[in-house]
């Protein structure tokens, strides 16, 4: 996952979901401080939590991640049984996501919509100030965030520390 290409030890899948939480803690405490003056590293913080979070899961499942970001290429190295449980938590969390963005003009919240537009997230924003977020891409995945971390407790129970206050994604 450093993406040096030189690794030759074992990543271990705990260190990488540990990473995954101060992440998604990062993005909780910036969302929690003022959504806009904080966009930005917000947005780069809950990206970049799903990509450690898919990752982990990936790790877990006996896969490997590699060095990409793309989450929408992350998500299809899961395994068909986890991609069910996720898609099907989301699809559950759904309503809830339609209410946080009603006042949003967002085409659709469906899980693949938002997972595609939300698939760069962490490449594109972290360079924004190079205009590198298009029109058509954003951050709409904290709930997929939630529904993947949801996902490694379920198979890692011992893993689960603090539950954070929801909503920062």
């Amino acid at each position: 996952m450093s993406g040096n290409g030189n690794r030759t030890k074992a990543v271990d899948p705990k260190l990488v979901f540990q990473a995954a939480e101060s992440f998604r803690a990062g993005s909780l405490i910036l969302a929690n401080h003022g959504l806009l003056p904080h966009l930005v590293p917000m947005v780069i913080c809950s990206a970049y939590s799903l990509e450690l979070y898919l990752k982990c899961l990936i790790l877990i499942e006996g896969g490997k991640s590699g060095s990409l970001h793309d989450l929408e290429k992350l998500f299809s190295k899961i395994t068909p049984e986890s991609q069910e449980i996720v898609r099907a938590s989301y699809e559950a969390r759904r309503p809830k996501v339609n209410a946080g963005l009603a006042t949003i003009p967002v085409p659709k919240t469906d899980f693949d919509f938002v997972l595609h537009w939300s698939a760069k997230a962490f490449e594109h924003f972290r360079y924004a100030f190079e205009g590198l977020v298009h029109s058509q891409e954003g951050w709409m995945a904290g709930p997929i965030c939630d529904c993947v971390r949801e996902r490694i407790v379920e198979l890692r129970p011992d893993w689960k520390i603090q539950k954070l206050a929801a909503g920062a994604h």
